[in-house]
């Protein structure tokens, strides 16, 4: 079993619900339930948030490494990406501005202002000179990674962008949105190239395949779409999700696809055919973000019980289970060299974790 261990906090709460005092968080002690003793409650509690050994196991040992987490900040974050090279990540969230960290020490390198609303999600041009972000103001921005200057500012989606992502030759980005549509852009114009409709609900999350030749997107309708990226054609519907889709991911090869939805499940499917392979589903609450590992052997899941997973790609075997300081995860990310993982969620931590190698 691979070990993670917590290397870094990279964002931190700003401000604490009581004036801004600064503090180490602590999850809240057991509170008497009214006409029941204290050590009954506390027995309840105890069922309530127990965890299978191996889970608890994977979760305290070191895994668990977190000892310290201090508040800077209030606002979800809702999305934290790796740089292409691996020296800086970049997160974003509900104070609607994009950070950039230094990977290593957890720095803050430069804050990006502009958008008026939550920013749901960023993405780095792949070779790094770029950052684009998606935002519930309605518009999609590109900004200078070096600088932090806005350079362009997308507008066609008529409510909340939800995802914003470049193509891997960078020439072209794709944004989705809560109306329901999917637009491909030209990155150095910011000319609108497609408009995919086809959608009738909440387009959550966008990925291009590694071979730039087409795009999946993830809906509140429950399925996962595949479109050809050049003429925006459909080419097919994946659908096995009982509730909303949250994630999409290539396998770094393309030849597969990993879903992440409200159901409670991550589901692998054969990119060419659309065949069900794998349906992971471990989870006790919903899933909210997938992704695979470089290597293509690993998937990682934030879900909303505060846990992130890691999984076996090939047989769908749960590795290790990483127990987070936030009641829930809205994003992971692996570092380019697949040694490290990034996760944030709410409470407004960012955490980076290092693989040990095999246990």
């Amino acid at each position: 079993m691979r070990r993670f261990i917590a290397l870094s906090v990279l964002v931190l709460l700003m401000t604490s619900a009581f004036g801004g005092v600064g503090g180490v968080w602590s999850r809240s002690p057991a509170v008497p339930l009214p006409g029941v003793d204290t050590a009954v409650t506390r027995a309840l509690e105890q069922i309530l948030t127990a965890k299978p050994d191996w889970l608890r196991q994977a979760a305290t040992a070191e895994c668990g490494a977190m000892t310290e987490v201090m508040r800077l900040g209030r606002d979800s974050i809702r999305v934290v990406v790796w740089s292409p090279d691996g020296t800086q990540l970049a997160s974003a969230g509900a104070d609607g501005t994009v950070r950039v960290w230094d990977a290593v020490n957890g720095t803050v390198l430069d804050v990006l202002e502009g958008h008026t609303d939550s920013v749901l999600s960023v993405a780095w041009s792949p070779d790094g000179t770029q950052l684009a972000s998606a935002s519930a103001d309605g518009t999609a921005r590109v900004w200078d990674a070096a600088s932090g200057a806005a350079l362009d500012v997308l507008e066609g989606q008529t409510n909340t962008v939800t995802s914003v992502v470049w193509s891997p030759d960078g020439t072209r980005l794709a944004s989705a949105g809560a109306d329901g549509t999917v637009r491909v852009w030209d990155a150095a114009s910011g000319t609108a190239l497609h408009l995919i409709k086809e959608h009738t609900i909440w387009v959550k999350t966008l990925a291009w395949s590694p071979d730039g030749t087409r795009l999946a997107s993830a809906s509140f309708e429950g399925t996962v779409r595949m479109w050809d990226a050049a003429n925006g054609t459909a080419l097919d519907v994946l659908e096995g999700h009982m509730h909303r889709v949250n994630s999409v991911a290539w396998s770094p090869d393309g030849t597969q696809v990993a879903s992440a939805g409200m159901d409670g499940t991550v589901r692998v499917w054969d990119a060419a055919n659309g065949t069900a392979l794998h349906v992971l589903d471990e989870f006790t609450s919903w899933v909210n973000a997938v992704a695979w590992s470089p290597d293509g052997t690993q998937l990682a899941s934030a879900g909303e019980d505060g846990t992130v997973w890691v999984w076996d790609a090939a047989s769908g075997t749960a590795l290790d289970v990483l127990d987070t300081d936030n009641d829930w995860v809205n994003a992971v990310a692996w570092s380019p060299d697949g040694t490290q993982l990034a996760s944030a969620g709410a409470g407004g931590a960012a955490q980076v974790w290092g693989c040990e190698g095999p246990g």
